[in-house]
């Protein structure tokens, strides 16, 4: 729901691939389109915060014993730093989807991203915590790079023969970029929620999630201020298109957010998470990605989009066997 809150958010409906290409009117110029970009990440990421806010809401009672606990101030510190580089790839993965979706590959550039993320998530886990990542992991990462070159090598019949391999390799360079400021955002869940006292681990998953959010707000509000200003951003089709779009994202928010708080728990249950495990929860999005976005937006797929993005899914099944190594 989150990748399609971008999606919805960055793209209105006569910003297809069409209009760019014969340089209709309607077409955004760059700064207009980052200014949307980056009120769709506002929104989006204030949903996925007030989920944090509020199940803090509901254990009041623990959260001054957590704010004021010194293992908890010592590690939120970096928490929210590699908060703030998660931050970057959040606004640059709505970049990205929305490029997508102007070109008709919304369905392929999250599958993209969450692969890489895949890969990028349980390897930064076991640089930093020494994990072991079996041989299903580079059965996986194999699967994973060959399905990317794939899906995002060729671009629908009805753009041409020119447009097939640029938007493609603009995607997966996106994506890659994405996924390596999202592994940051992976690393400080599990540094927040390593060694929790057993009868603060629900709180202590709230108050940390919340605070770990807010600072993701500083780069789309940087870029607000960087771009607004100039004599290129058209305020009213920002207005415009911020006004009836941005309740979808915010609401898309909340509920990536859940996600990203039962996420948060679960660590918290489970104590110190194996790398590849991580990996999977990221990978599990791939599924129902394209199922959302196939049946909302009806995108057609060339057979090698198809063939890349089920040897994607075939990586995802074969990083849960290094589990057994």
């Amino acid at each position: 729901m989150g990748q399609l809150g971008k999606r919805y958010g960055a793209v209105e409906e006569n910003q297809e691939m069409k209009a760019l290409k014969d340089g209709e009117s309607d077409a955004l110029n760059i700064k207009t389109q980052l200014v949307i970009d980056s009120c769709v990440s506002i929104v989006y990421l204030f949903g996925a915060c007030s989920i944090g806010i509020m199940g803090s809401m509901m254990n009041t009672s623990s959260v001054h014993r957590i704010v004021s606990d010194a293992s908890w101030q010592q590690r939120i510190r970096i928490t929210m730093l590699l908060g703030s580089m998660e931050g970057v790839g959040t606004l640059l993965s709505v970049v990205v989807i929305g490029f997508a979706g102007r070109h008709s590959m919304s369905t392929v550039a999250p599958v993209i991203m969450n692969s890489l993320s895949t890969i990028f998530a349980p390897l930064v886990l076991a640089v930093f915590y020494g994990e072991h990542l079996g041989r299903g992991f580079h059965m996986a990462m194999t699967c994973l790079v060959l399905g990317i070159i794939l899906a995002s090598g060729a671009s629908p019949k009805e753009f041409g023969k020119s447009a097939e391999i640029g938007p493609g390799i603009v995607i997966a360079m996106g994506s890659f970029f994405v996924a390596s400021l999202w592994s940051c955002g992976t690393l400080g869940t599990r540094y927040i929620m390593t060694d929790v006292p057993a009868d603060l681990k629900v709180p202590w998953s709230s108050v940390s999630y919340a605070f770990s959010v807010m600072p993701m707000l500083l780069s789309p509000i940087v870029t607000i201020i960087a771009n607004i200003f100039s004599k290129e951003a058209s305020i009213r089709k920002i207005k415009e298109v911020a006004s009836h779009r941005c309740k979808v994202a915010i609401f898309c928010g909340m509920l990536s957010g859940t996600g990203g708080l039962a996420f948060t728990v679960a660590l918290a249950q489970s104590g110190a998470a194996k790398a590849t495990l991580v990996g999977l929860s990221q990978g599990i999005y791939n599924i129902s990605c394209v199922f959302l976005f196939k049946i909302i937006y009806k995108e057609e797929l060339t057979r090698s989009q198809v063939l890349g993005i089920l040897i994607m899914l075939a990586g995802i099944v074969a990083l849960s066997a290094s589990e057994s190594d």
